[in-house]
């Protein structure tokens, strides 16, 4: 097997919903592997003064945190999810990957950073920030434009 641990993340929207899947197909190949969810929660500065939002951020955290745990419980092999905290998605998405010791990470592609057809900052920063492998999907275009 040629991967043993894969770190998916995922922010709910269609590319990272198809990155979910293609890690599912993956975890179904090999339920040797252990998969590994990763939400990235991006905390509100508290100088912003609105408590309210980081409220609303955590609820949504917590929502996707179940819709993660069920995909999680579908899949035969070892797989839990993380809610990752702090102000970088790109950072937290690395360093998640590095202390978990990850193979592969998939992740979705948005394209809102850059020029259409370019990758996005996130899924770029993840590319050059880790040593593992990355497999970085898009949504169909009609999804995305």
């Amino acid at each position: 097997m040629w991967y043993s641990k894969l770190l998916v993340a995922y922010d709910g929207s269609a590319p990272s919903e198809k990155a979910l899947q293609t890690a599912c197909a993956m975890a179904h190949k090999h339920p040797g592997c252990c998969v590994i969810f990763v939400y990235a929660l991006t905390i509100a500065s508290p100088a912003i003064g609105d408590m309210g939002l980081n409220q609303a951020l955590a609820e949504e955290a917590e929502r996707v945190r179940h819709y993660l745990q069920d995909v999680a419980d579908s899949l035969e092999c070892e797989a839990y999810v993380k809610i990752l905290k702090g102000s970088s998605p790109a950072d937290m998405i690395i360093k998640c990957c590095k202390e978990e010791q990850c193979d592969f990470v998939v992740i979705g592609n948005r394209g809102k950073g850059g020029f259409r057809g370019y990758l996005g900052s996130v899924s770029q920063a993840v590319i050059r920030g880790t040593k593992s492998g990355v497999i970085v999907l898009k949504a169909d275009d009609e999804e995305v434009w």
